[in-house]
């Protein structure tokens, strides 16, 4: 895939384009760049998977959030959709098109990096590594298309699961907050830095999944 001027180069209108502009991860999966096109009737099933993971994964997020699918398409439409420093992947397989999880991008800065975001499996029974795949695939992609190579992403501290996880990809912890403001006593914001470079070196390391 050529360099691209924005996220909003990824984001079509058309299924069919969308896979055509998918990052293949392994001969089975890839990730599908979610534009306008999943808001049409008859992907109504990507929106109802993605509010279903949602709500299974509710304590994963910083607020509680409306997750109905309403909430989920206004979300697609006005912030990962319209925002062109932002971009959302589902992991999905090959053949049939069945998303089995999400990640994205997010306040892309051009020469630095960006924000890796939405990260989810959605489908438990499947390859346990698929998500640390999906993940370096979509890391050394952003390297080449932001351009940028230093990498972050934010994480609550008791996600002690997320948190093994992005340690094995190469991620460190840059700082932590107390989210006491948000009415979340005791819990931290953890946020978490990688240098695209450490990525590669990470493959060989001891695989926790998320």
């Amino acid at each position: 895939m050529h360099r691209i001027a924005s996220f909003s180069d990824l984001k079509s209108t058309s299924a069919n384009v969308a896979l055509e502009r998918a990052l293949h991860v392994d001969s089975e999966f890839c990730l599908i760049p979610v534009g306008e096109w999943v808001l049409q009737d008859r992907y109504a099933s990507v929106v109802e998977s993605l509010v279903s993971w949602r709500r299974k994964n509710a304590s994963s997020f910083f607020s509680p959030g409306d997750h109905s699918e309403a909430s989920m398409k206004s979300y697609l439409r006005d912030k990962s959709i319209a925002d062109s420093s932002r971009i959302l992947f589902l992991v999905a397989e090959q053949e049939g098109f069945r998303a089995v999880g999400h990640l994205g991008l997010s306040q892309a800065v051009p020469g630095y990096g960006a924000e890796l975001d939405n990260v989810m499996r959605g489908v438990e029974d499947l390859k346990p590594d698929l998500m640390r795949q999906a993940t370096l695939k979509l890391l050394g992609w952003a390297h080449e298309n932001v351009p940028g190579r230093r990498f972050w992403l934010r994480v609550r501290g008791d996600n002690h699961r997320a948190l093994r996880f992005y340690q094995s990809l190469g991620f460190t912890v840059a700082w932590m907050s107390r989210l006491d403001d948000q009415g979340k006593s005791g819990v931290s914001e953890v946020r978490m830095e990688i240098d695209v470079r450490s990525a590669n070196r990470s493959r060989g390391r001891n695989r926790p999944t998320i």
